[in-house]
């Protein structure tokens, strides 16, 4: 485990692709130049260098792992854990922060596009049961987990509502979120279920990208709708 102490602003300066996301790439540069005692120009352009090279290096797509000298560890050994490395990594699985994950190659072409679908369903049957989109109002904020306790308790799903209702509170209380939460809300039809692109923009915000837990009883029969 890793422990960081950062203020707001070296935040911002460490995460100059947050920044940018969140219209604070200028705060970030001068920090950046204050706390390293450097010229801004300089920083402008060592920080459009670096956002070069990581875009160069996110279209490379046929990657191969290579480990470096380390110590007890002979040639056999480390030609193993490369041929390890490399077929898992083919195969959608990826370390970070100290951890494996997987992803599944398809995710894009065909399970986010599912996720949005589902998502539009959702959000405008919720509309349509709390007669409102303000997701500020309470009876919005009951509609979600109301909707998505009958889609799936029919699948034998049991909805931890503790949790998700601390999922909504957590939207609604962090002001950017509410607010790309509710110009979604506001752009969907409840007579329509096609995802539009303020769907795909909250799916695609790093909201998503943390840990989910969802817990399957034992007996539970995998549909083959459920892994298409």
């Amino acid at each position: 485990m890793e422990l960081r102490l950062l203020c707001k602003k070296c935040h911002l300066a460490k995460h100059l692709g947050y920044a940018l996301v969140h219209k604070k790439i200028e705060e970030a540069m001068e920090h950046l130049a204050r706390i390293n005692n450097m010229d801004l120009r300089e920083v402008i352009k060592l920080a459009k260098e670096a956002f070069r090279i990581h875009s160069k290096l996110s279209h490379i797509r046929n990657w191969t792992i290579k480990i470096g000298n380390l110590r007890n560890m002979d040639e056999e050994l480390k030609e193993r854990v490369e041929d390890l490395l490399n077929f898992m990594y083919k195969r959608g699985f990826f370390t970070y922060g100290g951890w494996l994950y997987y992803r599944n190659p398809r995710y894009d072409e065909r399970i986010k596009s599912r996720v949005a679908q589902e998502t539009s369903l959702i959000l405008s049957k919720a509309i349509n049961r709390a007669s409102t989109s303000d997701v500020s109002s309470e009876e919005w904020q009951r509609s979600p987990l109301e909707v998505v306790k009958e889609e799936l308790i029919n699948q034998g799903i049991q909805v931890l509502e503790h949790e998700f209702r601390k999922f909504i509170s957590y939207l609604i209380e962090e002001n950017e979120w509410q607010k790309l939460l509710q110009q979604t809300m506001n752009k969907v039809n409840i007579r329509e279920t096609s995802p539009d692109n303020s769907i795909m923009e909250l799916l695609d915000n790093d909201i998503l990208t943390r840990k989910w837990m969802v817990f399957i009883p034992q007996h539970y029969t995998l549909k083959s709708s459920d892994t298409s």
